[in-house]
């Protein structure tokens, strides 16, 4: 269906092109349309902010304000770009027919394919089921590393377009693709597990990150809690990562119950790790937590963690989350839910990594239904 409706959008834009618009005009329109999805892309973090800091978290509005604004902004953007290329533009130039028409009918094109793009990313990112505006990930076996793709990828095309201008001839002290990284996966899994007791959005000041002694790797002889004469299975090519993350007793009301497929960090390569906002990274999610010393409690994506106030006994409760981490790269950034962003403290060697904290919870499998 979201196939359906993009292919539809962008069949109108090229119909409107070739019959009402012309060439300089068509291309006005598509400057302007890319400029406002990068203005977009760079500002609706702020914009939402600011809606989310004077909300409730209980507050219906508060799951729509970074979709919502950035909305807002693309519109707001393409408005004013759109008025002062309407002034800029020379309307007298003219090609000759048949090129005039094939040349804006192919802008319209790639109109339609980032207008389409533009409304897919805010449903990608609004509270809404799972399977909306198409299932990209399959709610039996949540694989982060084989997302289904919407029919021509529109989402994909804005947000990708500008991670790659973000890294080259838009780079600056922030890059999106840094930041950001697999946009679309990451807001399709933080909203997967979507209900009444898992929110998408959360405080900006809800977990705790150590300055100091927060990353190490995971020690050599970890063994899986499901089967401790096991060790823990780990894909070709990756190692353990044990990122410590606290959870404010102040903030549990906010935090709420969470899944891991909400917590993420964001890992750049060692020979970047000193600038973790500029260049490209990749990202990695959760495999589970350290129940002792040598046990790692693996879970799945889709597992809910409840944390209770009786569980924290100090104003922190200290936990030791482990991510499957690809050879030569360190984690950088974590996130957590739609709008908790830090960076992380530099990786600590082995034989200066900080003792296990140890955690225990109850976990309960999603049903992955928003309905709840």
């Amino acid at each position: 269906m979201a196939g359906l409706a993009l292919l539809l959008i962008i069949l109108g834009c090229v119909a409107f092109q070739y019959s009402k618009g012309s060439f300089v005009r068509s291309f006005g329109i598509f400057a302007t349309s890319i400029i406002s999805v990068i203005i977009a892309f760079n500002y609706f973090e702020v914009l939402g902010g600011v809606v989310l800091s004077r909300s409730d978290q209980s507050s219906s509005i508060t799951p729509w304000a970074q979709p919502l604004a950035f909305l807002l902004i693309f519109i707001v953007s393409f408005g004013i770009c759109q008025t002062i290329a309407a002034q800029l533009l020379d309307k007298n130039v003219k090609l000759g027919t048949i090129a005039d028409k094939i040349g804006r009918s192919f802008l319209g094109l790639f109109i339609g394919l980032i207008f389409g793009g533009v409304i897919l990313v805010v449903l990608d990112m609004s509270p809404l089921s799972s399977n909306l505006p198409y299932e990209r990930f399959s709610k039996t076996n949540i694989n982060p590393d084989n997302p289904e793709k919407v029919f021509l990828n529109g989402d994909g095309f804005v947000a990708g377009w500008v991670s790659l201008a973000s890294k080259g001839s838009l780079s600056g002290k922030k890059s999106f693709a840094a930041i950001h990284p697999e946009f679309i996966n990451s807001s399709f899994l933080n909203r997967i597990c979507f209900s009444k007791t898992v929110s998408i959005t959360t405080s900006a000041n809800a977990l705790d990150v150590p300055r100091k002694d927060g990353v190490w790797p995971a020690p050599d002889d970890v063994k899986n809690a499901e089967s401790p004469q096991q060790p823990v299975n780990v894909k070709s090519g990756h190692r353990l990562i044990i990122v410590r993350l606290g959870i404010k007793k102040s903030m549990l009301a906010k935090i709420g119950s969470f899944s891991l497929s909400q917590l993420r960090v964001i890992c750049k390569n060692q020979s970047q790790a000193e600038s973790p906002l500029t260049g490209s990274s990749i990202t990695a999610f959760a495999k589970g937590y350290m129940q002792s010393a040598d046990l790692l409690k693996t879970q799945k994506l889709s597992d809910i963690i409840t944390i209770k106030k009786d569980d924290i006994t100090e104003s922190t409760k200290w936990i030791d989350f482990v991510f499957e981490v690809p050879n030569g790269y360190v984690p950088a950034i974590v996130q957590f839910k739609q709008n908790f962003i830090a960076e992380l403290a530099k990786m600590s060697e082995p034989d200066q990594a900080p003792a296990i904290t140890p955690f225990q919870t109850d976990t309960e499998t999603s049903p992955l239904d928003s309905s709840d």
